[in-house]
């Protein structure tokens, strides 16, 4: 249990360290030198973690070419 908690956390951070970049863009276009709330919330709607994007994939299989 230990163990699966500890790598949930590595996917969390890690999926939140590679949101930073687009976030910091984000920021600058709208002329903020630091992220802020309203950058993360953005950014977070736009992108998806690889598990969450595989299963979308997944279940609207029928929409894309094969």
């Amino acid at each position: 249990m230990i163990i699966s908690v500890v790598v949930y956390i590595e996917f969390v951070n890690r999926y939140a360290v590679q949101l930073l970049t687009p976030a910091s863009l984000l920021a600058k276009i709208n002329g903020k030198e630091a992220i802020d709330k309203d950058e993360i919330e953005e950014i977070n709607e736009l992108f998806y973690d690889a598990k969450s994007s595989a299963k979308i994939l997944a279940e609207q299989k029928d929409k894309y070419m094969q």
